[in-house]
């Protein structure tokens, strides 16, 4: 390995002498905010410090094959590199000055060259080439250039340029060149990382970039291949940069594709073993050019998918629907089975991914399995309260055995879906999703799907103490990431198929700010010292130590209801129904036109008790039952088997009037479409 000068220099005298290219092997630009804030605090230091030099890292450069003589090739130090550049501009914009033209280009990469000019040069002509689908790589140079003119916009023009100074004189790099004898690709297998940690997906592409160029192939495959591996990464990294909510999902997603592609082990650091000791290691017996380039294949049709999966605007309407709702509830560990899904309707077609496929019966079925999914998250996790990790193996096992046909793997070991076809495999993964959750064992040693031979883990038994348990702590419904979905769920129900506006988003939702405790945790006093609801709501004394039962209503699912914020505070801990100058001013009259659900508690109860709170509550429970298809008592045709499960262990003592009034079988009874109020008889 030849060197053919190093020297340490002034980071001003670097960027003036030299012109600079990117090569295509290097990952783009990907520091992020902590380092763009470490070099700002540098910075910050070093004026203050009086102008002491500060050594900033190192730059690997060789002369580039470029015919434009001067040229060099930035080998390591990129990161560093294009972030002096936008900081030095930013204060120089600070300060009065002109941009400087620096002279830097992304090798064959006009998405980060057009974002540089236009955001690091100022060059306002870039503006119109830019893509409409950057990368993210792209994106973190807008945005650091973004960060570092908010960042000099809190200077004078004088400290600007003092700042100014002192980086491009005290910031001080070592700059090595080497010879064109110099192993570009074997040396990035050597090279610590620089500032912010290579990502896995980084590593990969080098890893793979590097195979190419050992293993035992004619130098036109291997140039070919290398080829692929840079076409497929800039197609990863554009589709993971089409949203904001995929732009550093690098490592996730690699680790949700592996999980499908290679089947994931519970062991530890299993995602680096199997990509870089096991499989794309030179010491594979089995690794040939055909399989890498079917991962890369797989690879960048799955990050395809995956940016549809979090920003899912160009998928049909009832996907968007589902995906949303999977994202209220969260479905991380889910996230390899739905890939595997999706990728299995692309059966691997590099370019078919990028077609319409909105007819695709695969699709359709796909639809079914998100369904299923978000019934299983609500069901398992969120209201029995499982760990987050129960059955995470066996979902893991579904989607390496759903991504493609003919794997030696069974969803259970009577269930193989090998041979099946796309839709079929989906049709069977549906209905393992559904077993797990309901799987109902019978007398005769039979099940509701004898395809399965265990029992679902829904237990209405399990959910009576779960909620037994949460009134013992007295939060009741109240602060229970269910209870939101449910309050949430119910409001968007009066949507009819979107037919009615929103009132109320999910963005909004916040207990502490938009859910009201209708019966108030502190209610107003009157001018006699009373209050309306101890009027509406009195306790027997020894019933309601510790406060007891009065926390059973307020917390009881019935008496919560989803408000924005401006119609919580307006509500406040007023009474339900009063008058003021013969005019209604109580809460009724607030919720007149304050959301859905809450328009319908004004048109059903004219006055709020512990009767009013047991009859939503049921209304609330039977929805909760009719949404995600369960049942929550042994005897779910008598409505006063659903009182336990809105007062918890006080439900006797409410039942028998020691709130005020005893509960009334008779007006228990609710007309649901379905799970309702409509009327009460």
């Amino acid at each position: 390995m030849a060197f053919s000068g190093a020297a340490l220099q002034d980071l001003g005298a670097v960027l003036s002498n030299h012109k600079f290219t990117i090569p295509e092997y290097q990952r783009g630009y990907a520091w992020l905010l902590p380092q763009w804030i470490a070099i700002w605090q540098d910075l910050k230091n070093n004026v203050n410090s009086n102008g002491q030099q500060h050594f900033t890292g190192m730059m690997l450069l060789r002369k580039s094959n470029s015919q434009k003589p001067g040229i060099m090739e930035v080998v390591d130090g990129q990161q560093r590199l294009v972030t002096a550049m936008l900081l030095a501009n930013a204060l120089r914009e600070k300060a009065g000055l002109k941009p400087d033209a620096y002279a830097l280009t992304f090798e064959k990469n006009e998405d980060l060259q057009n974002h540089f000019e236009l955001y690091g040069l100022h060059n306002s002509s870039a503006s119109a080439r830019l893509s409409n689908e950057p990368s993210s790589y792209a994106l973190n140079i807008k945005e650091g250039a973004n960060h570092f003119h908010g960042s000099a916009a809190e200077l004078t023009p004088e400290q600007a340029a003092e700042w100014l100074k002192s980086l491009l004189n005290n910031f001080q790099l070592f700059v090595l060149e080497v010879s064109d004898g110099f192993d570009i690709h074997i040396a990035f297998e050597t090279l610590n990382n620089r500032g912010r940690r290579l990502s896995d997906m980084e590593l990969l592409k080098n890893r793979l970039i590097y195979l190419t160029t050992v293993l035992q192939y004619p130098a036109e495959e291997g140039s070919a291949l290398r080829d692929d591996v840079h076409a497929a990464w800039k197609g990863i990294y554009r589709a993971l940069g089409r949203s904001t909510k995929t732009q550093n999902h690098d490592d996730e997603f690699l680790l949700a594709h592996a999980t499908a592609y290679f089947k994931k082990k519970r062991e530890a650091a299993w995602l680096s073993n199997i990509l870089f000791d096991v499989t794309f290691n030179v010491n594979n017996p089995d690794l040939t050019f055909d399989l890498i380039r079917d991962y890369l294949t797989s690879l960048e049709v799955g990050a395809f998918w995956w940016s549809q999966m979090h920003a899912p605007d160009n998928l049909p309407k009832e996907h968007q629907k589902w995906l949303a709702r999977l994202d209220h509830c969260g479905y991380s560990h889910f996230k390899p089975l739905l890939l595997a899904a999706y990728l299995r309707t692309a059966d691997g077609n590099s370019a078919g991914h990028r077609c319409s496929v909105k007819a695709s019966p695969s699709l359709t079925m796909i639809a079914k399995l998100l369904k299923e999914v978000e019934r299983y998250i609500v069901v398992v996790f969120r209201l029995m309260g499982k760990s987050g990790s129960h059955g995470k193996a066996n979902i893991e096992n579904a989607a390496f055995a759903l991504l493609r046909q003919h794997r030696e793997a069974n969803l259970d070991k009577d269930c193989d879906i090998s041979a099946l076809s796309a839709t079929d495999a989906i049709v069977v993964v549906v209905a393992y999703l559904r077993a797990w959750v309901g799987n109902i064992a019978y007398d005769d040693g039979t099940f509701s799907d004898d395809r399965f031979k265990w029992a679902g883990i829904f237990d209405h038994d399990e959910i009576a103490h779960v909620i037994e348990q949460r009134f013992l702590n007295q939060n009741g419904y109240y602060k229970w990431d269910f209870t939101r979905l449910a309050l949430y769920e119910y409001e968007e129900s009066f949507q009819k198929d979107g037919n009615n506006p929103v009132k109320l988003s999910w963005s909004q939702f916040s207990f502490d700010e938009t859910v009201e405790h209708i019966y108030p945790q502190n209610p107003e006093k009157n001018d006699s010292g009373t209050t309306y609801w101890e009027q509406q709501i009195y306790f027997d004394g020894r019933s309601n130590r510790g406060d007891r039962l009065r926390l059973a209503l307020q917390n009881s699912l019935g008496n919560l209801l989803f408000l924005s914020r401006s119609g919580n505070a307006s509500a406040s801990n007023d009474a339900y129904s009063r008058k003021k100058d013969r005019e209604e001013v109580g809460k009724r009259k607030k919720f007149s036109n304050a959301g859905y659900a809450a328009t319908e508690i004004t048109q059903t109860f004219s006055h709020w008790n512990a009767q009013s709170i047991a009859i939503r509550g049921v209304a609330l429970l039977k929805f909760i039952e009719s949404r995600w298809d369960i049942v929550l008592t042994d005897n779910p045709d008598n409505l006063q088997s659903y009182l336990p499960l809105c007062f918890g262990l006080q439900t006797e003592a409410v039942a028998q009037g020691k709130a005020g009034r005893n509960i009334n079988p008779r007006k228990l009874v609710a007309s649901m479409t379905p799970g309702r109020v409509i009327s009460i008889n």
